[in-house]
């Protein structure tokens, strides 16, 4: 999950400067305001951003194992968005 926006992440990287994994767009927005890592608060010197493939592939076989949101609902018997 994304710390800073509780979503799945698309783009993980890991910041250079603390060796955390930040979705892209969310580290460099949090860093044009900021040169602080936003989970443990202390100073980079460095922030370069890397990709994280071993992130973004385990993110892809776990939304492979996860029923969707279709499945969910008929296992529920939630109706859809349909009006139904």
């Amino acid at each position: 999950l994304l710390a800073l926006q509780c979503m799945v992440m698309r783009d993980p990287v890991m910041c250079t400067g603390d060796g955390h994994t930040y979705e892209r767009h969310a580290i460099a927005h949090w860093l044009e305001m900021n040169k602080t890592s936003p989970l443990t608060g202390s100073s980079m010197e460095r922030w370069d951003l890397v990709p994280n493939h071993a992130v973004r592939k385990a993110i892809a076989e776990l939304q492979l194992e996860l029923p969707s949101e279709e499945e969910l609902q008929s296992s529920f018997g939630v109706p859809g968005d349909d009006g139904g």
